[in-house]
């Protein structure tokens, strides 16, 4: 879910991004931005930051086993699904 900060306690147009629908990348580290990877979809993208290298991978193999449930829960159901082109590249 992800929305637009009205306060720091509430959102606005808050919309929910499809785990079926994403596809993640790691971005090399640079100064300024260390441990990051990317959630891509044709909605909406964002970079996300972890705090070590370890926490980046513990983050990437939890959405990357949530999105692979929600693809197969949609496929059993007769749901396409929106695999994009570079699903999981690592």
């Amino acid at each position: 879910m992800y929305g637009s900060i009205i306060s720091k306690k509430s959102l606005s147009n808050q919309s929910v991004l499809p785990l079926s629908h994403i596809s993640l990348v790691s971005l090399p580290d640079e100064p300024g931005q260390l441990n990051a990877f990317e959630i891509l979809s044709t909605q909406k993208s964002f970079t996300v930051l972890a705090a070590t290298p370890e926490e980046k991978q513990e983050w990437i193999v939890h959405i990357k086993l949530h999105a692979s449930q929600a693809m197969r829960h949609q496929e059993s159901r007769g749901i396409p699904t929106k695999k994009l082109e570079h699903s999981f590249p690592f």
